[in-house]
């Protein structure tokens, strides 16, 4: 018989800042980890100013995180700081 179980994921780092800066900022900062952002200020296509709500190397345990600021009416996006290891090469 095989048992698996699960492991409760840690908990995001949180951040909270209330400094707001570029998404492209946030990325640099926290290379190869997912971030949580507050979006600030927008034009109809791009996020101009974000503030770092919370940092995780799994997106999926920023989910809740992200739950509760839409439910206090926040705009948030997950997006990933900048890859340090090279990805897979696709030659066609």
């Amino acid at each position: 018989m095989i048992v698996q179980t699960l492991s409760k994921p840690a908990e995001p780092h949180i951040i909270n800042s209330q400094e707001e800066r570029s998404l492209e900022e946030w990325q640099e900062m926290y290379p190869d980890l997912w971030l949580l952002v507050e979006v600030t200020e927008e034009t109809k296509w791009e996020i101009l100013k974000c503030r770092l709500l919370a940092v995780d190397p799994d997106d999926m345990n920023l989910v809740p995180l992200r739950q509760e600021a839409a439910r206090q009416g926040k705009i948030t996006g997950m997006f990933h700081g900048v890859y340090t290891e090279p990805g897979p090469t696709v030659i066609a």
